[in-house]
């Protein structure tokens, strides 16, 4: 799956575009505050899903929508909806699904979802034998701390103002997913850690 230019993007989408191109791991060398970080950290989910290449046959067909599920609060729901109303991933238009880490649903809507965001603030709601019960190709991204060295794909984090992020590679060849070389020459390339019991 190839991402595809997005026309008119709005502010926010602009300037995270822009920061891929930057020869830093940090996104963007303009400061930015914890006020600001949900909608940055919304913004770049969006562009994450445009240099992530998924197995061809992800999606039933061209009309299928693009979903990104949230174990999140509310807020940070609605902030990615406003930013991703609209817009397309490779002609799929995208979709944001709230999921609760608790409920008996919450397997099966990960597993219906091409890319899952888990906030730190729910992180001790969430089990990591609900992430790994995940059967088919989901982008995990979280901002917990190590998220990508134990068992997560992609994690953010807010360092002196900026966000920057990591990526393991192992975990997402083991999702059967791809990173873009430009995606991966920005971010710090992390390795599975074992997990405690």
């Amino acid at each position: 799956m190839s991402g595809r230019r997005i026309a008119k993007p709005e502010a926010l989408i602009a300037l995270a575009a822009s920061c891929w191109l930057a020869p830093t791991h940090a996104f963007c060398a303009q400061d930015i505050d914890e006020a600001k970080a949900g909608k940055v950290k919304a913004a770049y989910l969006f562009n994450f899903a445009k240099f992530i290449q998924w197995p061809d046959k992800t999606f039933k067909n061209q009309e299928s929508p693009f979903v990104i599920g949230v174990i999140c609060s509310d807020s940070f729901a609605q902030t990615l909806d406003k930013i991703v109303r609209g817009k397309k991933i490779a002609d799929h238009p995208v979709r944001v699904r709230r999921i609760h880490p608790n409920s008996l649903e919450a397997p099966s809507a990960i597993n219906d979802c091409q890319m899952v965001y888990i906030c730190r603030s729910q992180g001790d709601r969430v089990s990591w034998n609900l992430t790994m019960s995940i059967r088919r190709s989901v982008l995990l991204v979280s901002d917990i701390k190590g998220f990508a060295s134990k068992g997560g794909m992609i994690g953010l984090a807010l360092e002196n103002g900026r966000i920057v992020f990591e990526i393991n590679r192992e975990n997402l060849k083991r999702a059967g997913l791809k990173a873009s070389a430009k995606l991966l020459a920005l971010a710090r390339i992390v390795k599975s850690k074992e997990r405690r019991p």
